[in-house]
């Protein structure tokens, strides 16, 4: 969902489908912002553990998860080597 709402296609239909309330308002900020300056995230997984899940319903849970990523921020606008973090 954040490589699709931050990405080159800035799509933000699967955000609202894995975050709601303030968490929801956050990404959708962040992506609004990276829109509006040409920007676009690519992301790399590196590795995904599930540290909790918990039922709230028959159709919905919270899950709480460690990643590690590799993200590289594509700014059309600058000539010089592409912003990455770790």
């Amino acid at each position: 969902a954040k490589a699709q709402a931050l990405g080159v296609a800035h799509n933000l239909k699967p955000l609202e489908q894995v975050l709601e309330g303030p968490m929801l308002q956050q990404w959708l900020t962040r992506a609004e912002d990276v829109k509006s300056h040409g920007w676009a995230w690519e992301y790399q997984l590196n590795s995904l553990s599930i540290d909790k899940v918990e039922s709230l319903s028959e159709s919905r849970a919270m899950v709480e998860a460690t990643l590690t990523e590799v993200a590289i921020l594509k700014d059309r606008a600058r000539t010089e080597e592409d912003d990455r973090y770790e």
